[in-house]
């Protein structure tokens, strides 16, 4: 469900996603008014089942406590909710971490696994995606221990992948709609060109497996696919099309995401690690990645 917000400087959204709760939307609605925010108009969503949007006014100083009780509100109720500027209508670019995105793995787990060394592997991606060690250092430690997988493997591993829930509903909508979407990962080009692939979509730019006689080396390659790399491919990409950030969406889940989450327009961790919900603008935390289609207020 999505509401317009409007204060007498600026126009919000409030979005309310995939609730039939009536007991939610009248929390919201009182919320609202507890505020003094006046409820100028209501619809439905084009794109998305279940949202609704509101018009209303609102004054710009009390829009932090606002957010911060629409947030205890979504947590209570286990449901997305979410307040953005209504002019913010990305039309441009979007731009995802593929691992814990739009698929329901992190790849290298999976490789771990083949390798027997899941436990060790599996602690160091999970404090890189806290933030508590460099990415770089992390991945080349893990490359390391893969070293000796066969390269069949890598093919058994992608048939067995699956996409978030939504995943393959919003890479349709979006080219559907005229979007370039880029896929920027500390995963491998391996498994996200073929997403590219099967996706129709415009970029990639993630890390190289190298294999010599038909096994994984262990080496990383020149280029690691970190934070940086993954702001500076953003910025790239912008002047490329010739985007400005409001033309923009990131979204990724782990801390080498915060980056480019920042420097989008919309940036939005989803189903994020502590560390990337408090630091994102926006989040989502419950729904589907279609949940993004709400943010991108398509309904023209």
């Amino acid at each position: 469900m999505v509401y317009i917000v409007k204060n007498n400087k600026e126009n919000y959204v409030v979005s309310l996603i995939e609730s039939n709760d009536g007991s939610l939307i009248q929390k919201i609605e009182t919320i609202i008014g507890s505020y003094d925010f006046v409820i100028k108009g209501r619809h439905t969503h084009r794109y998305f089942d279940g949202a609704l949007s509101f018009e209303i006014c609102a004054e710009t100083s009390k829009l932090t406590d606002f957010k911060n009780k629409i947030s205890e509100i979504s947590s209570q109720y286990k449901c997305d909710v979410f307040v953005q500027p209504s002019d913010l209508k990305p039309r441009g670019l979007v731009v995802f971490d593929m691992d814990s995105t739009l698929i329901q793995h992190e790849v290298i787990v999976e490789l771990a696994q083949e390798a027997g060394v899941s436990d060790e592997v599996s602690d160091i991606t999970e404090s890189a995606m806290r933030g508590e060690i460099d990415f770089s250092e992390s991945f080349r430690r893990r490359m390391a221990l893969l070293e000796g997988i066969d390269i069949s493997v890598l093919d058994s591993i992608f048939d067995n992948l699956n996409m978030t829930p939504g995943a393959s509903r919003l890479l349709t909508f979006l080219k559907e709609h005229g979007f370039k979407v880029a896929i920027l990962s500390g995963g491998f080009t391996y498994f996200a060109e073929r997403i590219r692939d099967k996706f129709g979509l415009d970029f990639v730019c993630a890390n190289e497996i190298i294999v010599k006689d038909g096994k994984v080396t262990g080496e990383a390659g020149d280029l690691i696919v970190d934070a940086d790399v993954k702001a500076n491919t953003l910025q790239q990409l912008m002047e490329q099309y010739a985007f400005t950030a409001d033309d923009v969406v990131a979204i990724g889940d782990g801390a080498n995401d915060l980056k480019m989450i920042h420097k989008a327009g919309l940036g939005i961790s989803y189903h994020g690690k502590a560390l990337v919900r408090r630091e994102s603008p926006y989040s989502i935390n419950y729904s589907g990645l279609d949940a993004a289609i709400v943010f991108l207020q398509h309904n023209d």
